[in-house]
């Protein structure tokens, strides 16, 4: 029998257009995605990789998702708390990017969800929170 590796990944949203220091600014974008996609390339190559979780805000959650279902690899998306909410809290907020597109974000969300193996909600999908939802769901 084959072992396999499992993925976990956490990351940060993209910037918000209100945030005064930097953390993950847009323009960082291709220059995170490639690097993603180069420590799956160096994980794939000691072992198979055979699931992957995240969760799926926009920015690096996003960008690790997208790059499992385009390997086929099945994702269980973690999600702190319901969709409406957490579509409002962390994908639909505004990045301050060049032509925004508000839509954009979403619509990426959408996808990788109706692909993902399984989605999993870590807190009551109604009720009302607080940060450590995020943390309970990282953990």
């Amino acid at each position: 029998m084959t072992s396999t590796y499992t993925l976990l990944f956490t990351g940060h949203l993209l910037d918000a257009a209100e945030r005064a220091s930097q953390r993950f600014p847009h323009h960082m974008i291709g220059e995170v995605d490639a690097l993603i996609k180069t420590s799956i390339n160096e994980i794939a190559k000691l072992q198979l990789i055979g699931l992957a979780v995240s969760s799926l805000g926009a920015g690096g959650d996003m960008l690790f998702a997208a790059e499992m279902i385009r390997r086929k690899i099945p994702l269980i998306v973690f999600l702190p708390f319901g969709k409406e909410r957490f579509l409002n809290a962390s994908v639909d907020y505004l990045k301050g990017t060049p032509d925004e597109n508000p839509d954009e974000w979403r619509t990426e969300f959408e996808r990788i969800l109706a692909l993902a193996t399984e989605v999993r909600y870590t807190t009551n999908a109604t009720a009302e929170g607080n940060v450590n939802e995020y943390a309970r769901c990282n953990a």
